[in-house]
């Protein structure tokens, strides 16, 4: 099953209009603000065409290996967001991509905002 297709064919019905458009502007200027502010901090990623995901590199200086589960560094980038800055991001591992992290923008603007701020306090710390 496909999720995504299932709820677009769903949104029709919830939404009641025989378009079932639903407006996805919203989550590509999140993933272009979050963009920009990650490369401002010296991550590295294309410029976001479609979707609401992010696959930022680390910056260099924070892609060092720390230990046999982390070669890339983004699982301890990953937990100082957590733990220190309340900011959750999946490390790139579980994605078979040491070094680098994924990151959802389907959220509130008021949350990408919150979320470059912990982005900007983590890496300057470092």
């Amino acid at each position: 099953v496909n999720a995504p297709a299932l709820m677009q064919r769903a949104f029709v019905k919830v939404l009641g209009r025989p378009s079932g458009r639903v407006d996805v502007e919203v989550y590509a200027r999140h993933c272009r603000t979050m963009a920009a502010g990650l490369r401002e901090l010296g991550f590295s990623l294309p410029e976001p065409k479609a979707g609401f995901f992010l696959f930022p590199r680390l910056p260099d200086h924070l892609r060092r290996p720390m230990g046999p589960d982390d070669p890339g560094g983004g699982v301890a980038f990953s937990e100082r967001l957590r733990v220190e800055h309340r900011t959750l991001v999946v490390p790139g591992t579980a994605f078979g991509m040491p070094g680098y992290l994924r990151l959802s923008m389907c959220v509130e603007p008021d949350v990408v905002e919150g979320a470059l701020q912990a982005f900007r306090r983590a890496v300057t710390a470092l």
